[in-house]
């Protein structure tokens, strides 16, 4: 829900009542009524009104941080941040290409570049899971907007590796082979960062950048496009 009855969520007592008691404890009777079913419990949740609200907001409720008028944003947990950068920069179609070709020159077989591909993920998987190194190499949970992030987004391996459109294989690389027209190119790159189209807005927007950036190749624009949907707040909060 982005937000706990109780905040913190391990709060609980008598100088931090819940927000809302009646449901509180209705869901707990439910929960015991049901068998501990921790499944029925998430349908429950997920199948409200509440749960399906929109994070667009209005003058009516756009202060609300209490009682769920609209869906609160919350950052991505590490994981689902780090796969949402697998589908982002389209990591595993890059690495087949790469490992294609390397077996055109005598490289791995098929069983071999899987492997590697997966030991590949698991590494830049670790790299995620344990960013802060706060000397005991505990997990991040989340992230919040951390200086290590903002580094690896702005200039880490899997970031740079995708937008360059020069690297034959990387996902900008794709885009621009694929697709002549700059909105059909655009359009792409939005649906595969932020799973939407661009508005009309944005569209209007990328056009003049386009007609007036002083990059005498156009295909670096591209470039930037991606960069800024990479690091953008949509990207990286669940909303």
């Amino acid at each position: 829900m982005g937000r706990a009855f109780v905040e913190p969520v391990d709060g609980f007592g008598a100088e931090n009542p819940p927000t809302h008691p009646e449901l509180l404890k209705w869901l707990a009777k439910d929960f015991v009524i049901h068998g501990y079913d921790l499944q029925k419990l998430m349908r429950t949740l997920l199948n409200s009104e509440t749960y399906q609200r929109t994070s667009q907001t209005n003058e009516s409720n756009k202060d609300d941080q209490r009682y769920y008028s609209h869906a609160y944003l919350k950052p991505l947990s590490t994981e689902q941040f780090f796969y949402s950068m697998l589908q982002a920069t389209d990591f595993e179609r890059l690495q087949e290409v790469r490992m294609k070709g390397l077996k055109k020159h005598g490289g791995e077989d098929r069983e071999g570049m899987l492997r590697q591909l997966e030991r590949k993920k698991r590494e830049h998987l670790k790299k995620f899971l344990f960013l802060l190194d706060n000397g005991e190499m505990e997990e991040i949970e989340a992230f919040n907007g951390t200086i290590p992030q903002a580094l690896m987004m702005i200039n880490g391996d899997m970031v740079n590796d995708s937008a360059d459109h020069e690297e034959y294989g990387s996902f900008v690389n794709y885009v621009l082979g694929k697709w002549r027209d700059p909105m059909e190119r655009m359009k792409y790159l939005y649906l595969n960062v932020l799973s939407r189209l661009p508005t009309a807005k944005e569209k209007t927007y990328f056009r003049r950048y386009l007609e007036r950036s002083l990059y005498r190749n156009k295909d670096l624009a591209y470039e930037d496009l991606y960069w800024v949907l990479l690091n953008s707040a949509e990207f990286s909060l669940n909303h």
